[in-house]
This record gives C-alpha cells, structure tokens and sequence, in this order.
C-alpha cells in the first residue's frame, strides 16, 4: 500500500487536484450548549476531527466546480456499502470511509481533477514534503477508494475475495483505479479511504493546495 500511496502524491504533485467526505449530529447536552460555542469557522481548526458537528466540508474547484466532502461516512451509506462489503471479504484493513460530491456546473465541459485525495494537514505539516510512509509528521492523506482495492486481494485471492473485487471494478469503480469522471451539468459521487481512525487536523485540503471549509 505505501508504494501505491507514493505512486499517487508523485501524480498528484505533478498536476492531479481536487477532491474529496458523514455524519452530523450530537447528543442533547450539545444542543443545549449550542448557544454558547463559538461558529464553526471560528473552530473548525481546533478539534474538528474529532466533531461531528464539523464533518461536512467544502471548497470551490478552480474550473467553478463544487465539492462537498463528508467525513466518517457509515459503512451502511450507499455510496460506501459495497467497498465496506468488500473490505470485511478480503479481510481489508480498518479504515474511515469518506464521500465526495462534486458539482460540475453546465458550462463547464468536464470537472477537473482526476487524482482524487484529501489531505489532511497537523500544526507545522508540509504536503509538498511529506513523506507517506510517515504518519507522524503532520499529513496523512484519504485515497481514492478504487486505489486501494488491490492492496486487499494479496498473491493468491480466495475466490469469493476475486468475485468481490471484480463486482466493484467493473461496478462503482467502472473499470477505472485512478478516477471518476465529473461530467458537465451532473453532480458525481465518489469514495475515499483514511486509515482508521482519522487524525487531529488542522487544515483540510482537496489534493494538496485547495483548502476546505466547514460546510
């Protein structure tokens, strides 16, 4: 997986932009503290990896595109329901599924941005020069989902895991590992995948340069 994840921030830093994840909510005691928190764009920085309340994210593509991410998508999602499927066949390993909206105005001939990752950024952390073999230094990053799926088969895949893995290429990976296509005048779904569970951050990026705001 780490030679794959190199693969990806070497395209990514040569030209691949944008993307990228869901649930909101909270318990009674924070509604009623609601009055008295600060507005989320005054905390999105401060803890909001681990605030649901902050889950939703967006930013405006450089082609006028938008793009809605949702954090910590339940594995019963619909857009997530058959990676997580597969991931329990091949005995994948634990991750935090993330969901990407991206909205292609009509006058826009193709959304762009065929690498599709997050970055996630910590205190000093530099994503031109991270390094993603270490997730101690500040970055980590969430991955296409279609990426990552033969990382899970191993040399010699049972044939129930073989069976799985060519229903989602063939399927919502539509035969392609590296993107989905973001057609003019559609809105288009896609799946990400961050090593569970997801870090203290404290800037959100689509790629490596755009950032993201609490949405």
């Amino acid at each position: 997986m780490n030679r794959q994840v190199g693969r990806l921030r070497t395209w990514a830093a040569i030209g691949a932009a944008s993307v990228l994840l869901a649930g909101c909510g909270g318990d009674d005691d924070a509604a009623d503290d609601a009055t008295d928190a600060p507005a989320p764009a005054e905390t999105a920085a401060a803890g909001s990896a681990t605030d649901p309340a902050h889950d939703v994210w967006t930013a405006e593509l450089d082609d006028g595109s938008t793009l809605t991410v949702r954090l910590r998508a339940p594995i019963d999602d619909p857009a997530v329901a058959a990676f997580e499927e597969f991931r329990q066949t091949a005995d994948g390993p634990d991750l935090v599924w993330i969901v990407g909206e991206v909205a292609v105005p009509a006058e826009v001939a193709e959304g762009t941005g065929s690498g599709r990752y997050l970055t996630f950024v910590t205190g000093d952390g530099d994503p031109m020069t991270d390094d993603p073999d270490d997730p101690t230094d500040g970055v980590t990053a969430a991955y296409f989902a279609c990426s990552l799926l033969t990382d899970w088969l191993g040399t010699a895949p049972a044939e129930d895991v073989l069976a799985a893995y060519n229903d989602l290429y063939s399927g919502p990976c539509a035969g392609n590992p590296l993107s989905i296509r973001a057609a003019s005048g559609t809105t288009t779904t896609y799946v990400l995948a961050h090593p569970a569970p997801l870090p203290q951050f404290d800037e959100l990026l689509a790629g490596l340069i755009t950032p993201l705001t609490p949405g």
